[in-house]
């Protein structure tokens, strides 16, 4: 299944998914950071493990909001995550 995460931490996601998962499915995950490094714009891969903790219905018909808790993620790629959050913040005010 691919999906885009909506919103996203050091320990979790949300996301949007086209078919219903109970809770407590536990989930193998690989996210696609946009990053730049040295100026260069780069994809950081990230894997772990998850569990769905929260499912909601969609306003969108046959789609499902989801929570995840990462479970199972390496220090390296949850410092990863915490960079990419960084950068978000950083283009965020730089814009204001």
């Amino acid at each position: 299944m691919v999906t885009e995460t909506a919103n996203i931490s050091r320990s979790g996601a949300y996301c949007r998914v086209s078919r219903f998962l109970d809770p407590m499915t536990k989930l193998k995950i690989h996210l696609l950071l946009p990053m730049k490094k040295n100026g260069k714009s780069m994809t950081k891969k990230v894997s772990c493990e998850g569990i769905v903790v929260r499912v909601e219905p969609s306003p969108l018909k046959d789609f499902f909001n989801i929570a995840i808790f990462f479970s199972d993620i390496s220090r390296k790629d949850s410092d990863s995550i915490a960079d990419y959050i960084s950068s978000c913040f950083e283009k965020t005010k730089t814009a204001s």
